[in-house]
C-alpha cells in the first residue's frame, strides 16, 4: 500500500518487509537461529486467540490486555499506513505489534505490543524486538520520531532503557513515549540481547 509523505508516495509494505529482513538477521544472530518475524495474518491472529484463556486459566486477569487482536488488526493494521509484526520461535508465536506511520510519515508508532503469556521462548526480548523493528521502519520511511503510545505505567523505565525519554502527557497520564529518529541506519539503535 502506498502512504503519501510530502512530494512522494512510498510502499509501506516493502519497507515494513525489508525493516523485518534486516532485523530478523540480527534476531538470528543475537537471540537465535530459531527466531522469525512475520506479518500478522488471519493464521497468526488465530493463534492469539488462546492468550485470552491463558489469562483466565491462570489466574492472571488482572493483567490481561484491554483489547482484541483481531479487532485491533482489522482497524489499524490493515490501513494503509498499519504497521504489524509477529515474532515466532520455532512454531511458536512469542509476540504480537501493531503499529502505524502517522500521514505526513512524522511519526512510526507501537499501538499495540503484547507477549505469549503460555510460555514464551523470546520472554524478556519482545519489547527490544518491537521497539528495533519500529526504529527500522521509521528509518526506511523518513519519520522524525518513534513512539510508544499509552505505555502500561510499570513498563515505562524499561521503555526509557531503549531511549524512549520523552513523554506526551495528557491529564497527568503518559499518552506517548517518544524517542527522535537520530540516525539515518535502518539497523535497530539498542541491543536487542537484553
Amino acid at each position: 500500500m502506498l502512504i503519501n509523505g510530502g512530494d512522494t508516495q512510498l510502499d509501506i509494505n516493502a519497507l515494513c518487509a525489508l525493516a523485518r529482513s534486516r532485523v530478523q538477521a540480527i534476531v538470528q544472530k543475537d537471540i537465535s537461529a530459531d527466531a522469525r518475524l512475520t506479518e500478522i495474518n488471519k493464521e497468526v491472529l488465530s493463534e492469539a486467540k488462546d492468550w485470552r484463556r491463558a489469562y483466565l486459566s491462570s489466574g492472571r486477569a488482572k493483567r490481561e490486555p484491554g483489547w482484541d487482536w483481531a479487532t485491533e488488526f482489522y482497524r489499524r493494521g490493515q490501513k494503509k499506513s498499519g504497521v504489524t509484526l509477529a515474532m515466532w520461535f520455532g512454531g511458536t508465536l512469542c509476540g504480537l505489534m501493531i503499529g502505524q506511520v502517522s500521514d505526513g510519515r512524522l511519526h512510526a508508532t507501537i499501538h499495540f505490543l503484547e507477549g505469549n503469556p503460555m510460555g514464551n521462548p523470546l520472554k524478556g526480548s519482545v519489547i527490544a524486538i518491537a521497539t528495533g523493528y519500529i526504529e527500522a521502519v521509521g528509518a526506511l520511511v523518513g519519520c522524525e520520531t518513534v513512539r510508544i503510545s499509552s505505555p502500561i505505567p510499570e513498563l515505562v523505565p524499561h521503555y526509557k532503557s531503549f531511549g524512549y525519554i520523552i513523554e506526551q502527557r495528557k491529564h497527568g497520564v503518559i499518552k506517548f513515549l517518544d524517542k527522535p529518529m537520530v540516525t539515518t541506519s535502518i539497523e535497530p539503535s539498542q541491543d536487542i540481547t537484553r
